[in-house]
C-alpha cells in the first residue's frame, strides 16, 4: 500500500509539472505569436489578415503620398545607376503620369526639351527643379511621339498611389500569323505588391508589414534571425482576403488557354540589415501562352520590318490609383531574348518598353488606366524569298526572253516557250498567296510578280510581230529583234531595282536594312 501511495503521489507530480510546462508554451506563443512550424506560422498569418479589422490589410491604399506635378522622368537601372531613356534627339522621355492635371496637359512617352527656361540635359537637373520646394511652377517644352512640339505649364498639387512591380522573367515568341494578323507568346510573369512604411512615415509600419513581422519572423536571435516564406494556395490566399497582385488585362487579346496557365502566390518578408529594408513582399507569378492582335504593314514584304507588342494594363484601378513599375530583370530577361535566334523567319534588332493608356469602351470619357507595352522589332529573314521565291522568278523571265535569240520565223517554238514560262509564274502566285491575307495594297513581291507577268507577256506579242514584219518589213523585223535582244531582259532587272527603291523611299520605317540603304535619310 506504502509502494502505492507514492507512486500516485509521483504520478501527480509529474502532471502539475508537465501542465505547468504546457501552460508556459502557451503564454509564450500568446505573448510572440511566433510559430517555428512554417505551416503553422502561415496559418496563424492567413487567419490574421481574415480577421483584422484595419482597412488597409485587405485593401488597396496609396502606397506614395507627394505634393509634386503628377509624373515622373522615364528611368531604367543601368548596372546599379538609374539612367534616363531619351529619344532619337537625345530628349528626355517622360515615364508615369500619375494625376489627371498632369495627364491633360502631358502624356507618357512624350519628351522635354526645356525645363523653366532650361534645357534639360540631366535626371540632376530635372530632380533639382522638380522637387524643389521653391518650385511651384512648372513651364515645359516638349515634342510628343510625332516629333511635333507643344508646351505645357503644370502647377504642384498634391497626389498619392502605389505600385504593381512587374517583372517579365521569361519570354519565347512561339508563333507569328501573318495571315491572321496575330502574334502568340509564352510567357513568365511576376506581380508583386511591397509594404513598408505607412505613407511614407518612418515611424510606423503598414499594418500588413506588421502582422508579417509578428507572425513569420522570430528575431529572438538578431544575429540569425528566422523567417518564414509562405506559398499559399489560390484557397488560401482567397481565404485571407489580400489583394491580389495579378489585377490586370491583356489588351488586343485574342486567346488565352487557360488549361496551360499556372498561377503561384508567395509572401515573403524582408528584414534589413540582412536585405536593403524592411518590407513584405505579396507576388504572384504567372506562366502563361497568349495570343494577341498585331497590326503588320506587308508593303515592303518580304523585306519589311515589324513591331510585334505585348500589352498589360491594371485592370480595376485609374492611372493616379495605380502605377505599374516594370523592374529591372525585366531588361535583363529581354537582354537575353534578343541574344537568342529562335524565332523562324525573323531576326531581332531592338526592343523598347513603353508606358500606355488604356481604357475599355465602358470608361467614363477620360477616364484612364496604366499599363505598359513591350514592343520587339523584327526583321524578316530574306534568303528564302530571294533564292526561292524572287531568283527562280527571275530565272523564268530569262528564259522566256531566250526566244529572241529564237528564229523569228519559228513562232511555234517561242510561242511554246513563252506560255510555259507564263504558267510557272501562277504556280508561283499561289506560294505568295499562301503566305500573305488578301491585302487592299500590293506588296514589293505582288509589284515583282506583276511586273513578271507583264514581261512575260511581252515576248509573245514581240513573236508574232516579228513573224508577221519578216513578210512583210524584214528591217524593221530586224530592228525589232536587236532592241528586245538589248533591252528587253536588262529592263525587267531595272523595272524590279526601281520598285524596291520606291517602296523603300515611301516606307522607309517598315523597310529592312537589306534595302533601307536606299533611303538617304
Amino acid at each position: 500500500m506504502k509502494k502505492s501511495y507514492k507512486l500516485k503521489n509521483y504520478l501527480k507530480k509529474l502532471f502539475l509539472v508537465l501542465l505547468l510546462i504546457s501552460f508556459q508554451n502557451i503564454t509564450f506563443s500568446e505573448e510572440n505569436f511566433y510559430e517555428e512550424d512554417e505551416i503553422v506560422a502561415c496559418s496563424n498569418f492567413y487567419d490574421a489578415v481574415k480577421n483584422s479589422s484595419n482597412p488597409r490589410v485587405k485593401n488597396l491604399f496609396p502606397r506614395y503620398l507627394y505634393n509634386d506635378f503628377g509624373f515622373k522622368i522615364k528611368i531604367f537601372d543601368n548596372d546599379g545607376e538609374w539612367t534616363a531613356f531619351r529619344d532619337e534627339y537625345g530628349n528626355i522621355k517622360i515615364g508615369e503620369v500619375y494625376s489627371y492635371k498632369a495627364l491633360d496637359l502631358i502624356k507618357p512617352e512624350d519628351s522635354i526639351v526645356n525645363i523653366n527656361g532650361e534645357k534639360l540635359e540631366t535626371l540632376d537637373q530635372f530632380y533639382s527643379i522638380a522637387y524643389s520646394e521653391e518650385v511651384e511652377i512648372l513651364r515645359l517644352d516638349l515634342l510628343n511621339q510625332n516629333g511635333e512640339s507643344y508646351q505645357a505649364t503644370i502647377e504642384s498639387h498634391n497626389n498619392g498611389y502605389s505600385f504593381i512591380d512587374y517583372s517579365l522573367e521569361d519570354i519565347y515568341i512561339s508563333d507569328i500569323d501573318i495571315k491572321k494578323g496575330t502574334t502568340t507568346f509564352t510567357l513568365r510573369e511576376s506581380f508583386q505588391f511591397n509594404f513598408d512604411l505607412e505613407n511614407n512615415d518612418n515611424e510606423n509600419l503598414h499594418p500588413l508589414h506588421a502582422l508579417a513581422k509578428k507572425y513569420l519572423i522570430d528575431t529572438k536571435d538578431e544575429d540569425n534571425p528566422f523567417i518564414h516564406v509562405c506559398k499559399p494556395t489560390i484557397k488560401e490566399f482567397k481565404y485571407s482576403g489580400l489583394v491580389d497582385p495579378l489585377d490586370n488585362d491583356t489588351l488586343s487579346l485574342v486567346k488565352s488557354d487557360q488549361d496551360l496557365i499556372q498561377n503561384s502566390y508567395k509572401i515573403t518578408p524582408y528584414l534589413a540589415p540582412f536585405n536593403s529594408y524592411d518590407n513584405v513582399r505579396v507576388s504572384n507569378k504567372r506562366i502563361s501562352v497568349q495570343t494577341v492582335r498585331n497590326q503588320f504593314n506587308l508593303r515592303s514584304f518580304p523585306f519589311d520590318k515589324q513591331t510585334i507588342k505585348y500589352q498589360i494594363g491594371n485592370g480595376t484601378y485609374e492611372v493616379d490609383n495605380i502605377l505599374f513599375w516594370s523592374q529591372a530583370f525585366t531588361i535583363k530577361t529581354l537582354n537575353d531574348f534578343m541574344k537568342l535566334d529562335d524565332i523562324s523567319g525573323w531576326k531581332k534588332n531592338k526592343y523598347d518598353i513603353k508606358r500606355i493608356l488604356h481604357r475599355d469602351t465602358v470608361d467614363v470619357v477620360g477616364q484612364y488606366r496604366d499599363g505598359i507595352s513591350i514592343e520587339i522589332e523584327l526583321e524578316r529573314k530574306h534568303g528564302y524569298y530571294i533564292f526561292k521565291v524572287i531568283l527562280p522568278i527571275i530565272l523564268i523571265l530569262s528564259v522566256c526572253w531566250s526566244v529572241v535569240w529564237v528564229d523569228p520565223r519559228e513562232l511555234e517554238a517561242r510561242l511554246t516557250i513563252t506560255i510555259v514560262c507564263l504558267l510557272s509564274l501562277i504556280a508561283y502566285n499561289f506560294v505568295i498567296d499562301a503566305e500573305l491575307p488578301k491585302l487592299e495594297y500590293l506588296t514589293v513581291l505582288d509589284w515583282i510578280v506583276l511586273i513578271s507577268y507583264f514581261y512575260a507577256t511581252v515576248p509573245n506579242f514581240l513573236s508574232i510581230i516579228s513573224f508577221r514584219l519578216q513578210k512583210t518589213n524584214l528591217k524593221l523585223s530586224n530592228q525589232l529583234e536587236i532592241v528586245s535582244k538589248r533591252y528587253g531582259l536588262s529592263s525587267y532587272v531595272l523595272s524590279i531595282f526601281i520598285i524596291v527603291w520606291i517602296n523603300a523611299f515611301s516606307n522607309p520605317d517598315n523597310s529592312s536594312s537589306l534595302i533601307s540603304w536606299m533611303v538617304p535619310y
